[in-house]
């Protein structure tokens, strides 16, 4: 069996759970493993709500992945420009100095993954122009100092990114005043969650004097974060006045690589990457591509557990596929029946709801446990081998 070349496209949560999966199911012999990624850290992005009222939380977002997989894993930090299918090569420019360099570099793969996940507003993700952490850390600072001077903070998006920012605020600074503006009548409005699990949610936010407002919208969405007096007049007449405004909505996905390969494969409606039900490009011109967690239009919540639960399944099937010589196929990706979420209502609960039994709906203590107290900085980093800074 020849050696096969797998290139993997994003250092983030899904890229790194795949990297992962096939360092220990393929041995060094049958595959070289290469992951493309501009940083040198997984951003934390799980974390960034609680960093916003938390200066002493900033490190803990910058995970290293220098030692997340074993040395044969090659982490070439660099951008994707393009794929060359009838060459069977990626073209990456590298990161030097915190500036992507003119010059193009050439990888050759057998197989492809893509993990380029989504954009966010900065400073929820990263900047895609931003090459540096002390530019991150910057703009997080930033939006700290803007959120610890407002009395009056405007949250614009219902979904988990939302709610935890408009609790993550409002728990740190019990005397601002805090609305939560959705445009859909109910909270986290496009998962799977259970009647009691979005009424307990509300329930929690207005415990903490967080102002929900369902199925309002302003007049003219914000492409990004505001740090203005504003007061604004919603859809049903609702008059807001904030000092700041927060979008915490409308994640895009990250699909240039793949438009530029070939722009069918972007589903109009979603924004995403047409995928097969076992993740592969859904074109079988490219059957040896595969695109996992917020970039494909699986059917599957874009949430972060999520993205590695495909990154794994694809690692360990495309290692089985690969240790078969090709005789076995790529199977399709099921996820779980029930969808789980958690959300941190500051540093000491929230609301949860368990993949179990039809979406088991637990508060305070169970949220803590798992993810309020430290946003699962302590797991994350414990994942990729690295030594969480003290605070």
């Amino acid at each position: 069996m020849s050696s096969k070349n797998i290139v993997i496209v994003g250092g983030g949560y899904a890229g790194i759970e795949c990297a992962q999966a096939l360092d220990k199911t393929l041995p060094p012999s049958t595959a070289n493993i290469t992951v493309v990624e501009k940083q040198e850290f997984t951003f934390h992005c799980v974390g960034a709500a609680r960093a916003l009222v938390d200066p002493a939380y900033v490190p803990k977002l910058f995970i290293p992945i220098d030692k997340a997989c074993s040395p044969r894993v090659h982490i070439v930090h660099a951008i994707a420009d393009t794929v060359n299918v009838g060459e069977n090569q990626l073209s990456v420019r590298k990161v030097v100095n915190g500036s992507a360099d003119d010059a193009v570099t050439s990888l050759p793969f057998d197989y492809l993954i893509v993990a380029t996940g989504s954009s966010y507003p900065s400073p929820m993700r990263v900047d895609e122009n931003a090459f540096s952490r002390n530019a991150i850390e910057d703009a997080i600072r930033n939006t700290y100092e803007k959120i610890k001077s407002a009395k009056r903070v405007l949250v614009v998006g219902g979904g988990p990114v939302g709610c935890e920012v408009a609790g993550e605020i409002a728990v740190a600074y019990p005397d601002k005043k805090v609305t939560l503006l959705e445009g859909n009548d109910k909270l986290v409005a496009h998962s799977k969650m259970t009647d009691k699990f979005r009424w307990k949610l509300m329930e929690r936010l207005v415990q903490i004097n967080v102002n929900v407002l369902l199925g309002e919208r302003l007049p003219e969405r914000p492409t990004g974060n505001l740090f203005e007096a504003s007061t604004v007049t919603t859809s049903k007449g609702t008059v807001v006045e904030s000092d700041i405004q927060l979008l915490c909505a409308g994640a895009m996905p990250n699909v240039e690589l793949i438009r530029s390969l070939d722009a069918n494969l972007i589903d109009k409606d979603k924004g995403s990457i047409k995928v097969k039900s076992n993740l592969q490009l859904d074109d079988d011109r490219y059957a040896h591509i595969y695109v996992i967690g917020d970039a494909n239009n699986h059917p599957t919540p874009k949430l972060a557990y999520t993205g590695g639960e495909q990154a794994k399944f694809i690692g360990n099937q495309l290692a089985c596929h690969i240790k078969s010589n090709g005789s076995r196929a790529i199977e399709p990706f099921v996820p779980g029946v029930t969808e789980g979420m958690f959300v941190p209502l500051g540093p000491h609960g929230g609301v949860s709801q368990l993949p179990l039994f039809g979406g088991v709906v637990v508060g305070d203590t169970i949220t803590k446990m798992v993810k309020s107290k430290d946003y699962a900085a302590g797991y994350m980093w414990g994942k990729w081998k690295a030594k969480l800074p003290s605070t």
